[in-house]
């Protein structure tokens, strides 16, 4: 029997679409909690009448401002030429912050140890029990 793993892919491509970032809670190798800081970035970017929560219509509107950006036409619909313009701009910004946090000393540069530095931090996140090894429980994560 084959085990499926849901990754988070649509957080990912909403993300992508309504240009905010994602809530990510990994813990880091030292057992701290990252992600809170674009947690707040996000809440405060959203909650546009700092009420401390996000309502569907705050979220909406957020979402229908940034394909506003990019309906170039103003015919209220993104065409596929414009639809692909914003997949290609959120696609560099992120780009961008990735780099950014792979180039650990801001030479410009990602070298082997900068990506293997990543890669040990992302298996540490994943084997929460320590033991050196990633089971299905561990990939599929908190049960929702």
């Amino acid at each position: 029997m084959k085990t499926k793993f849901a990754f988070v892919p649509a957080a990912l491509a909403a993300a992508l679409v309504i240009g905010v970032p994602t809530l990510g809670q990994a813990a880091s190798s030292d057992g701290k909690k990252q992600g809170q800081p674009r947690a707040e970035k996000m809440m405060e970017h959203l909650d546009t009448d700092k009420n401390g929560s996000i309502s569907r219509e705050e979220f909406a509107a957020v979402r229908h401002g940034k394909l506003a950006d990019y309906d170039k036409d103003g015919d209220g619909a993104l065409s596929k030429a414009e639809y692909e313009a914003m997949v290609t701009a959120q696609a560099q910004k992120m780009a961008e912050r990735s780099f950014a946090k792979l180039d650990a000393n801001k030479d410009g540069k990602i070298d082997q140890s900068e990506r293997e530095a990543r890669r040990d931090e992302a298996f540490k996140r994943l084997d929460k029990n320590g033991d050196g090894t990633i089971s299905p429980d561990e990939l599929r994560g908190p049960k929702r």
